[in-house]
């Protein structure tokens, strides 16, 4: 009887009615058991200081794993992009050429070499294959995972506006603790509080739809990602630092300042000039607000800062434009970099709210708690925020992060879903701080209307968002299109079952988050869109998966070893259709891509007089597009049909004007 534990399961056992299990939650009793769970933690803790970071090392193992390593190289390579990134990087091997990147035996100038460069080395010690593709990417986004969680659990505990001190220490001038809200701590363990931010700041960083998505594919967003948000998380961990007296802080904080600069540098050989632009924009719009710009620059010793910068950055820039001249300048910094910010490119518009949306379904669901978290920051404030010691500027440091990446990119003209990849670290830090200090810190009295409105909008905002996703999926049959990629997954995603089975993980999260939000215990929230995201990763994500893979990209990695095997010596490829650029990777030659049959049957009557010693054309598309060539079916060999696709081999004379 005085287990709160045996107390709760002999009442539901003893009086399966529902309003006796809503009544027993409204008196608290789930918040009992937790309390009696955590009730030794400290004298454990005390006795083995090191079992947090045990179990932390242990915990973002399993969730890097499981969201970027797992199966990690089971599925081919998605079109179109992937197969460009990993072409280029196995031309690499294949020419000895490290400055050039070449992709269909043209120069590739897009992005600098650094993701090619680790491709490439992978290819070196797994093997020419998908895993050796992907694994920047993953390797890049777990390394930030940890380094977040490594300036979470250090400084969470000191934000202005994560976890407030206790009323014993020092208030504001307004009389207030400097929290700036009067909070009660709840009966769970308040030193656990930097540690439960801390995992959930990671995991929240590892388990939303866009970090999922391009952390395991084989580009370079991830890896710019990594790069330039570790690279701002290592320049406040010397910011902090260097307020400290002690020698030993301030050289811990110059040895931060220095990666900071390092990973500047590979975020610009990862992307160029925007790894430096965007960390610029968020350091000097947060040291220009606290009014602390000169003193800070002088403390980061931008001399020698700027000299590893350009050790890094310049040697590659120099040697590509050697061996490239104007056409590497005018494509990369031209078309690449100035004109997406100035101009559309590639018919990639979209209007100036297209990124609110974008961040709503990238970071959901935690996402609905960004407007609550950004405004607890109190930007008006500026004077106590200036007055404030630099370990508590956590939540303000990551506001200027979100703020700046996201108001650049809104301002660019190009746009596109994976532009927001770099603030999603910034948005973890927010939303954590926010979670936690709702958590442990529930208001109460005389401040409590001013805070639980936002909190209850945001926290209903969460059951809502859980709802649509579950209808949406319930609803995929009725608005999925048809695909000529993919021709019958319009049937056979809806005969497997998995929009239904999504369905019912989110929609039950929907139930549990509003029976929460009834017994007043919404602060519970986060471990519910934990648990459905993990539940839909492991029996929705990776199922659909692998199923789009089948569909979509296996029958073209079937045509490419065909064509791989039956190719003869310069006897050229020609695909009518759109640039399926992964089968330049699998079949490991050249293809010549044309979208129109016209263009197709043009190209091979001129190469004719081009290159008369061969008398033979390849031809891979759907079959219909083949015939609008202007071949007659009696006049090629078909030597390869996989579902809507056809390989087939013609004598260019036999083409029809």
């Amino acid at each position: 009887s005085s287990s709160p534990i045996f107390e709760f399961a002999f009442a539901i056992m003893g009086s399966p009615d529902e309003p006796r299990i809503l009544a027993l939650l409204r008196q608290g009793a789930v918040k009992r058991i937790v309390s009696a769970l955590m009730a030794n933690l400290p004298n454990s803790l005390k006795k083995h200081p090191n079992l947090p970071w045990g179990f932390s090392t242990i915990g973002l193992f399993a969730i890097g794993y499981l969201a970027f390593l797992h199966n990690l190289g089971s599925i081919g390579l998605v079109d179109e992009t992937e197969p460009k990134f990993a072409e280029a990087a196995r031309q690499m091997l294949v020419r000895g050429d490290w400055i050039t990147p070449y992709f269909n035996d043209e120069p590739r100038f897009d992005k600098p070499p650094l993701v090619y460069w680790l491709m490439a080395l992978g290819y070196r010690i797994l093997g020419v294959n998908e895993w050796a593709v992907r694994l920047p990417s993953a390797l890049a986004a777990i390394a930030l995972m940890g380094l977040l969680f490594y300036t979470l659990q250090k400084y969470a505990g000191r934000d202005r506006f994560g976890i407030a001190p206790p009323p014993s220490q020092a208030k504001s001038p307004n009389g207030h603790l400097d929290g700036q809200e009067t909070s009660t701590s709840s009966n769970i363990a308040p030193n656990m509080a930097p540690w439960f931010c801390a995992g959930l700041g990671a995991a929240l960083f590892a388990l939303n739809p866009q970090n999922l998505v391009w952390g395991r594919i084989g580009v370079s967003d991830m890896l710019l990602t990594g790069c330039m948000g570790s690279a701002l998380l290592a320049f406040f961990l010397g910011y902090t630092g260097a307020e400290e007296s002690d020698a030993r802080s301030n050289l811990i904080s110059q040895r931060w300042y220095l990666t900071f600069y390092i990973l500047s540098g590979l975020a610009v050989l990862t992307k160029g000039p925007v790894g430096i632009v965007l960390p610029a924009i968020v350091v000097g719009g947060f040291l220009f607000y606290l009014g602390q710009f000169w003193q800070v620059l002088r403390e980061m010793q931008p001399l020698r800062g700027m000299a590893i910068f350009s050790a890094i950055v310049v040697p590659w820039y120099l040697l590509v434009w050697q061996a490239n001249g104007a056409a590497f300048v005018d494509s990369f910094f031209g078309y690449h970099n100035f004109e997406r910010f100035t101009r559309v490119v590639n018919q990639h518009a979209a209007p100036w709210y297209f990124y609110v949306l974008v961040v709503l379904l990238a970071c959901a669901p935690w996402s609905v708690y960004l407007p609550m978290a950004i405004a607890r920051l109190k930007l008006h404030q500026r004077r106590h925020w200036q007055k404030s010691s630099r370990d508590r500027h956590l939540g303000l440091f990551a506001g200027f992060w979100f703020s700046g990446i996201f108001g650049f990119f809104t301002l660019a003209s190009t746009k596109l879903p994976s532009y927001t990849l770099p603030l999603i670290p910034a948005a973890a830090i927010l939303v954590s701080l926010q979670l936690t200090r709702d958590f442990f810190q529930p208001t109460v009295s005389k401040t409590r209307s001013e805070a639980e409105t936002p909190r209850q909008i945001s926290q209903w905002s969460n059951v809502l968002l859980l709802a649509l996703i579950g209808i949406a999926f319930f609803t995929l049959p009725d608005w999925l299109g048809y695909d000529p990629a993919a021709p019958d997954l319009d049937e056979v995603l809806p005969r497997s079952g998995l929009a239904i089975v999504a369905a019912a993980i989110w929609l039950a999260a929907a139930l549990v988050g509003e029976l929460l939000l009834v017994v007043r215990q919404g602060r519970w929230l986060w471990s519910v869109n934990l648990v459905v995201f993990l539940a839909f990763l492991v029996f929705t994500f990776y199922p659909v998966y692998d199923l789009l893979d089948r569909q979509r990209q296996f029958p073209l990695r079937q045509l490419a070893a065909i064509a791989a095997q039956v190719r003869q010596p310069d006897e050229e490829l020609v695909m009518v259709d759109l640039s399926k650029t992964s089968l330049v990777f699998y079949s490991g030659g050249s293809i010549v891509f044309r979208i129109r049959p016209e263009s197709a049957r043009g190209y091979i009557q001129e190469s004719i007089a081009t290159r008369p010693d061969i008398d033979t054309v390849l031809i891979l598309g759907q079959r219909r597009k083949i015939k609008k060539i202007g071949i007659h079916p009696s006049q090629y060999r078909t030597l390869g049909k996989v579902r809507g696709y056809e390989l087939v081999r013609a004598s260019k004379r036999s083409i029809k004007n």
